[in-house]
C-alpha cells in the first residue's frame, strides 16, 4: 500500500501514519522529544517547475524532514547543499515511509557535527561552463555568445550540455529553476562561492 501522492490526500496520509506511530505532531512537524521540534515539508509533485514554485512561496527551514518523490531528492540535495535535511520518499510503500521517518528522527537526534565542508554545485563546473550558462540564462542567443567570448556554436552546445549534466538537470527549465533557487539560497545565506551565476533569466528554452 502507498500513501496516495496528491497534495491533500498525501498530507492526510502522513498524519494518519504519524498517528499510527504514536508521535506528537502538528501539520508543520513532529515533536521528537519534549523540547525538540522537527519541521517537515511535503512536496507531492515530481515536476521541477512545481517544486520551484512551492519553494518560492515558503521558507524551508533547516533542519527539517522533506517528503518528496525519490527522483527529486538529488534536486533538493543540490539546492540545500549546506543544510541538514532528512528525505522521506513519498512514492514508497507505507512501511518504507514509516522506517524512513524513524531513521530521519534517529539521525536528527544522534548525528554529530561533521567536519566535511559541503560543496556548492557550482564548484563542479569549469569557468567556461559557468560563463556559457550565465549568458544563456540571461537570454542571449548563441550568435551573441559566440561573438562575445569567441567560441563556436559547437562549443557553446558542448559547455551547456556538460554543465547540465554536472548539475543533474535534463531540460533548460530545470536548469533555470535550479540556478534561480541556488542563487536564492546563496544570496540569502551570504555564502561566499566563486562563480555565482546571478541572473534575471527569462523562463524560455534557448
Amino acid at each position: 500500500m502507498k500513501i496516495f501522492a496528491r497534495d491533500c490526500f498525501y498530507r492526510q496520509g502522513v498524519m494518519a501514519l504519524l498517528d499510527k506511530m504514536s508521535f506528537d505532531y502538528t501539520e508543520q512537524g513532529i515533536w521528537v522529544s519534549d523540547k525538540v521540534f522537527l519541521p517537515f515539508f511535503i512536496f507531492p509533485k515530481n515536476n521541477v517547475l512545481a517544486i520551484y514554485n512551492n519553494i518560492i512561496k515558503q521558507r524551508i527551514r533547516s533542519p527539517a524532514m522533506v517528503f518528496c518523490a525519490r527522483q527529486t531528492i538529488p534536486f533538493f540535495q543540490d539546492i540545500y547543499f549546506a543544510e541538514k535535511f532528512y528525505f522521506v520518499s513519498l512514492d514508497a510503500a507505507c512501511d518504507t515511509v514509516e522506517k524512513e521517518i524513524k531513521d530521519s528522527i534517529n539521525y536528527y537526534l544522534t548525528e554529530r557535527p561533521s567536519e566535511k565542508v559541503a560543496l556548492c554545485p557550482y564548484q563542479r563546473l569549469t569557468s567556461r561552463e559557468i560563463e556559457v550558462v550565465q549568458y544563456l540564462l540571461q537570454g542571449h542567443k548563441p550568435s551573441l555568445i559566440s561573438k562575445n567570448i569567441n567560441i563556436s556554436y559547437r562549443y557553446i552546445s558542448m559547455y551547456k550540455r556538460s554543465a547540465m549534466c554536472k548539475l543533474q538537470v535534463e531540460t533548460f527549465t530545470e536548469l533555470y529553476c535550479k540556478v534561480k533557487l541556488l542563487e536564492r539560497v546563496l544570496l540569502n545565506e551570504s555564502y561566499k562561492v566563486e562563480g555565482c551565476i546571478v541572473t534575471e533569466a527569462i523562463l524560455e528554452n534557448k
